[in-house]
């Protein structure tokens, strides 16, 4: 689909004349002789009343000059319309109307030569219209068996020079000049399928397949349906533990018991202060809701054209403690960064996440004035003012979540790809699915969109999941997801014991930084001769 171009037009100004007639306009007596003799007889002019025996009458006439010097014009039409005509010579004798009109024509071809008895007025361009010409895609958008399944702009600039006086924001108001349109047209039953590689993988399993919507059955078939398969990312392993308890410490013939037991609470409770944690850091102040989720949208175009609802595995990098180790090396992350949150997926649509994160991170660790940007997210530190939030930009946002998204969704929308960020980290519930676009006459579902709830932490989407099962709270329809998150009467409500933390506590597990033997070692030596020397240094004063 092209734009329409703007039209090249000349002005041009020509005269039109018409037919005439003829009035009386005087009479002058030429013989006023008072008698004369005629046929031998005297014959007077007072005998008969009259005064004149001729007069001679004076008549004014329109000469006919019916010549029409706008008649090339006439003749160029289409290529040549009149803009205006107004009367130039008015018949103020006859009173029979306008004697000479002056025409103004227009045409788009300044290059042919200008008529006799016209004046060239001047070249100006006129943008006629800045819509697409549709017809390339006429046969599609005009079969109630197609429906536009994708458009997208493939030219951004013009193929000749504008003409002076047009701009590219007239003759292109969104910026493209040619746009490519996919059609979904449904023409039989074909077969295609997202999930034969779930299917054929060993390391995974059918846990179950959704009912057919009616927006999916065609002449009894469904055209879509949804598995879910539960698949092993990790093969089994077997790990050694040191049993500590039972070892006795002997000398002199007396023993103790110096083991003890591990403790297999430390995990859980490490869980249980970080929810504390991002309970009172992230609670929303509009609402006052705690573990609060937000809508986030995808969609899979029917038909094997377009799946924009896959998963990425970059947004492992927009951690907090990894944000923080871009802003300000380890001692920022040390003091600032939570491994668990991850509120630089949510800075584009929640900023309130971001101040909330930045209140919790504020410290004298930095000690000098500084100002620093990642993941289009501004910052200023300084030992006054603390640290601040600048501001957001969604323009270095969006270039550094492009390099993290795989090849198949750079054709989705921006939102999308966060969304599959956040899905790849694990941090969104799945609501349902809807059919959003059909085709016109046979109903066919041709796109569907998914829903989910999206949160800013692991921990957070487990609370949800379990609690709201426990008390009773839904997760709404795919249409109309309900993220929201708990009251605090809500969360009171919720037996913390029954929750199932595994997954959380194993993600503590592997943040845990085991200590350093050898560097411990070298440490104690260290302080070991500084002491020495400080105190023969000391003694030698």
């Amino acid at each position: 689909m092209y734009r329409v171009a703007a039209v090249i037009s000349a002005l041009f100004f020509c005269g039109v004349a018409f037919a005439g007639d003829c009035k009386k306009t005087g009479s002058v007596c030429v013989d006023s002789t008072p008698c004369k003799t005629i046929s031998g007889q005297q014959v007077c002019l007072s005998q008969f009343g009259l005064s004149c025996w001729e007069y001679e009458d004076t008549y004014t006439c329109i000469k006919p000059n019916a010549v029409n010097y706008c008649q090339p014009f006439v003749d160029a039409q289409p290529a040549c319309w009149q803009t205006s005509s107004q009367c130039s010579q008015w018949d103020s004798i006859l009173n029979s109307g306008c004697m000479k009109y002056t025409q103004t024509w227009r045409c788009n071809d300044p290059s042919k030569p200008t008529p006799t008895n016209t004046i060239r007025l001047n070249d100006t361009y006129t943008l006629i219209s800045s819509n697409y010409d549709a017809s390339p895609c006429s046969s599609l958008s005009g079969n109630t068996n197609c429906q536009i399944a994708e458009s997208r702009c493939v030219q951004t600039t013009p193929d000749n020079p504008l003409p002076p006086g047009i701009s590219s924001s007239q003759v292109a108001p969104d910026g493209c000049y040619k746009k490519q349109e996919t059609y979904a047209c449904f023409t039989g039953r074909s077969y295609t399928s997202e999930c034969d590689g779930y299917a054929s993988n060993p390391n995974c399993t059918l846990q179950s397949t959704s009912s057919c919507d009616p927006d999916d059955m065609i002449n009894g078939t469904c055209a879509y349906t949804e598995r879910t398969y539960r698949c092993m990312s990790q093969p089994p392993k077997t790990s050694t533990v040191t049993d500590c308890s039972g070892q006795f410490f002997c000398q002199d013939g007396k023993c103790f018991d110096k083991g003890y037991e591990n403790d297999p609470d430390f995990a859980r409770a490490m869980a249980l202060m970080e929810a504390a944690r991002e309970a009172g850091t992230y609670l929303d102040p509009n609402t006052m809701e705690i573990f609060k989720g937000f809508d986030s949208r995808c969609k899979i175009k029917l038909f094997g054209l377009a799946n924009c609802c896959q998963k990425s595995g970059g947004g492992a990098g927009m951690s907090n403690k990894n944000m923080a180790l871009l802003a300000g090396g380890a001692e920022a992350a040390r003091f600032f960064g939570s491994p668990y949150v991850y509120d630089a997926l949510y800075s584009s649509d929640v900023p309130w996440l971001v101040n909330r994160a930045i209140d919790a991170w504020s410290s004298n660790a930095w000690s000098s004035t500084t100002l620093t940007s990642f993941y289009g997210l501004k910052f200023s530190f300084s030992p006054a003012a603390g640290l601040e939030f600048v501001g957001f930009d969604p323009y270095s946002f969006a270039l550094q979540v492009g390099m993290m998204i795989v090849q198949e969704m750079l054709s989705c929308e921006q939102k999308e790809q966060i969304l599959a960020l956040r899905r790849g980290q694990n941090l969104c519930h799945e609501v349902g699915s809807y059919c959003s676009k059909k085709l016109p006459v046979v109903k066919t579902c041709i796109e569907r969109t998914k829903s989910y709830c999206c949160f800013n932490s692991r921990l957070a989407k487990i609370i949800n999941e379990q609690g709201r099962a426990q008390i009773g709270k839904g997760w709404g329809s795919a249409k109309s997801p309900n993220c929201s998150g708990f009251t605090q009467e809500e969360f009171a409500r919720i037996d913390f014991s029954r929750i199932d933390l595994s997954e959380f506590m194993d993600e503590i597990m592997r943040n845990i930084k085991m200590p350093d033997l050898s560097g411990i070692q070298q440490n104690m030596q260290g302080v070991v001769q500084q002491k020495v020397q400080n105190y023969y240094q000391r003694g030698s004063q």
